[in-house]
């Protein structure tokens, strides 16, 4: 959406929206993945 917007504001905040969106879900899923990691390892030691 970003690219296609051609100049149009109002396009181009909802690009920028959903490349915010996509970064944090991304940023969300990694985490989860390492606290998932860090409670499975912490388990195996005991």
């Amino acid at each position: 959406m970003l690219m296609t917007s051609q100049g149009d504001p109002a396009r181009t905040q909802e690009g920028k929206e959903h490349l915010t969106s996509a970064i944090m879900g991304l940023l969300f899923v990694l985490l989860a993945i390492g606290i998932l990691q860090t409670i499975v390892k912490t388990l195996i030691v005991n």
